[in-house]
């Protein structure tokens, strides 16, 4: 595994950091390195000769030999910012002091931040009867709009059994969503509108859980935030210059005055326009996290995969690697896998990543709340060590577990194939609309439909979509591009499958209109991917290379028919439809 061992070979302390998001500056050059190795095989595009060029800053256009390219909607997948860990995984004595730090790096328990941003971008729920395309338009819809005055009842799953510390966006990890918004709106700024929103139908959803959707206002915070109006007032900000990107104390929101902001809110951004909803959805409506829309079948594949031969093979030979874990992490045996028994190491892998990734992305020494690993007959340089050592070796076999998982194709189906198949009908709305309908046999159905799914005001606009979800849902997503589009076990994807995404990760699809050349024919549409690991100083100007078997040579975007394919296929795999 060639990218493996180069991955493997890197700087300790950079590889934790990396995942943790410590900071741009360490990673720089790794993250450069990985984006140029990341391949993913495709069908060749009919246009994949015409040279896919570079985006204008601030046109939404791309010029390219031969012709020119608009873009016509973007699909942004993002990952939760920083936070802290799960649950408390130290020896009984030290929980207390443990819960009191983490406390420190996250906004008040009384949610004030929360409610602050909720008064521009509330949450609504969507029961399973909503529609939520509709939801602009269905005044009767069975929902609850968490405003600033019932958001801090709203129940999202950390906040359940009185937990303040655990499982929560930490003040970094804001800060973090905040520059990916900026960085978004850089890319996708229109040049004839000084606002974002003139330009784009935006719309938002999350998960049930309060990280994500904070994560998500403060995504949407950022990309507004050209718009003096809209904008957060920060201390550290200049005119016409954005919040610096760093981790200094202290950061973005945590120097915002509320009163000051509420007042600028209520003045200037009074109307229902400025206003943009984070749809959270229920049951069967969900399609960024299938574990809560079909919990029990999830339970049953993953129980399949974890009783294969190779996949005990491999969970046995990380026997050893839990013992070490026992020692330097106490409470890692008071939670069990959840598959119990039927699981050869018996313990959450994920919980023991979370337990190195958290504590390095907030300087953590190895000693801190794990006062008996000042006993062992090591110095405390060695015991980093080994501490990082153990976090190289658990995310490895963390992502060793998780790509077993996703190479059963009904797993990867039930959780990549809803929000794949999510955007690529709205796809097919906007190039019916675009097109004259032509190009699917649409008629007019697709119009109406595209028509029916946006209020008055968003008519015109392009659609910019939001999605924020979770570590597991981007890297289905992956796994379901790679799936259909590479070749089994070439490395070209090695370098992309060993590496878990890093907080505020965003995954971004483009479709993009190439104007036809000659007179009479119609345009044809494409789509390009996009891989962002934050936080985002500047938006990638190239997209992941998609390479089309038998070929070897790279091009950068895939036909809109081949991308119809590839879902149509990971769906007939999907046992809940």
């Amino acid at each position: 595994m060639k990218a493996t061992a180069i991955t493997m070979a890197l700087c300790s302390r950079i590889f934790l950091r990396d995942l943790g998001r410590c900071g741009p500056v360490a990673t720089a050059g790794l993250l450069v390195r990985e984006h140029m190795k990341l391949r993913i095989v495709a069908r060749r595009a009919s246009t994949s000769n015409g040279g896919i060029g570079r985006v204008e800053s601030g046109s939404g256009r791309i010029h390219r030999s031969g012709g020119e390219e608009t873009i016509e909607a973007v699909f942004v997948f993002h990952r939760h910012g920083d936070r802290t860990p799960g649950k408390s995984l130290v020896a009984d004595e030290f929980a207390e002091e443990e819960a009191l730090f983490w406390q420190t790096k996250i906004p008040p328990s009384d949610r004030s931040y929360h409610d602050m941003l909720s008064e521009r971008f509330p949450v609504v729920r969507l029961g399973p009867s909503d529609k939520q395309d509709n939801a602009n338009n269905n005044h009767n819809r069975s929902s609850t709009l968490a405003s600033s005055s019932s958001s801090s009842s709203f129940l999202f799953k950390e906040t359940l059994g009185g937990n303040e510390s655990y499982g929560f966006l930490t003040w970094k990890g804001m800060h973090q969503m905040y520059h990916n918004g900026v960085a978004m709106a850089d890319r996708y700024r229109h040049d004839h509108t000084h606002f974002f929103q003139d330009h784009w139908d935006i719309k938002a959803f999350s998960t049930n859980y309060l990280r994500t959707v904070k994560s998500c206002q403060t995504f949407l915070d950022g990309l507004l935030s050209n718009n003096s109006r809209n904008s957060v007032r920060c201390a550290d900000r200049k005119k016409n210059d954005s919040v610096l990107l760093d981790y200094k104390q202290p950061t973005h929101y945590e120097s915002i005055d509320l009163e000051e902001y509420r007042k600028t809110n209520k003045t200037s951004d009074s109307s229902s326009s400025s206003m943009i909803e984070i749809k959270v959805r229920d049951g069967k409506e969900e399609t960024l996290n299938a574990f809560d829309r079909s919990p029990e079948l999830m339970k049953d594949l993953m129980r399949d995969v974890v009783a294969t031969p190779d996949f005990i093979e491999k969970d046995t030979r990380a026997a050893p690697l839990k013992a070490q874990l026992f020692d330097f992490i106490p409470g890692l045996s008071r939670y069990s896998s959840h598959f119990g028994k039927s699981s050869p190491s018996a313990i959450n892998w994920i919980d023991a990543a979370d337990h190195f990734v958290c504590r390095s992305s907030h300087s953590l020494p190895v000693t801190r709340f794990c006062a008996h690993l000042e006993y062992h007959d090591t110095t405390p340089s060695s015991a980093e060590e080994q501490f990082e050592s153990l976090g190289r070796e658990t995310l490895s076999h963390l992502l060793s577990r998780f790509r077993s998982y996703y190479m059963n194709p009904s797993l990867l189906a039930e959780m990549a194939g809803p929000a794949l198949d999510e955007i690529r009908l709205e796809m097919k709305q906007v190039v019916e609309t675009t097109n004259g309908y032509s190009n699917s046999g649409g008629g007019d159905d697709g119009a109406n439909e595209y028509i029916n799914n946006n209020s008055k005001s968003n008519i015109g606009k392009k659609p910019f979509r939001v999605y924020s979800c979770h570590d597991v849902t981007l890297l289905g997503i992956l796994y379901a591009m790679k799936d259909r589009f590479l070749s089994e076990d070439t490395d070209r994807f090695r370098s992309l499958s060993s590496r878990w995404p890093s907080y505020a990760t965003c995954l971004t699809f483009e479709l993009v209109k190439l104007k036809a050349k000659e007179k009479g024919n119609d345009d044809t549409f494409v789509v390009k991917l996009y891989l962002n690991e934050a936080p985002i100083p500047k938006f990638r100007s190239l997209p992941v290379s998609i390479v089309a078997a038998p070929y070897t040579e790279p091009t950068e975007a895939i036909d809109l028919a081949d991308f119809n394919k590839l879902i149509d296929e990971l769906n007939g795999g999907r046992l809940s439809l």
